[in-house]
């Protein structure tokens, strides 16, 4: 992995969870930080019979530095889109660097 790729900030949302005054749980995306990436567009991507799998949404791969915060339930923010994580990969057994595939989120 060329760790010179990583030349994209990107900002990682995590939900945090909060009660109203009757105890309803309720979740917002307020605890954020960034992290140095390499990013790829992945979108579209064609079955053995020539027809698009995925007709409108985008999809990202990103390489980041392994972070224990980073999971499912986070947000991706790159060049002002939003981007829900797919898959999450580890790449290596020693836990140095991840790889996020995330598709085009309307939220």
């Amino acid at each position: 992995m060329n760790v010179g790729g990583f030349r994209f900030r990107i900002t990682i949302t995590r939900p945090v969870q909060s009660f109203d005054n009757v105890g309803q749980a309720s979740y917002d995306q307020s605890d954020s930080f960034t992290v140095w990436a390499s990013a790829r567009s992945i979108r579209g991507k064609l079955t053995d019979a020539g027809v698009q799998e995925m007709a409108g949404r985008r999809y990202y791969e990103f390489k980041v530095r392994h972070d224990d915060r980073i999971d499912y339930g986070c947000n991706i923010t790159f060049k002002g889109q939003t981007y829900r994580p797919e898959r999450i990969d580890r790449t290596d057994e020693r836990n140095r660097y991840m790889v996020i595939y995330a598709f085009e989120s309307d939220l």
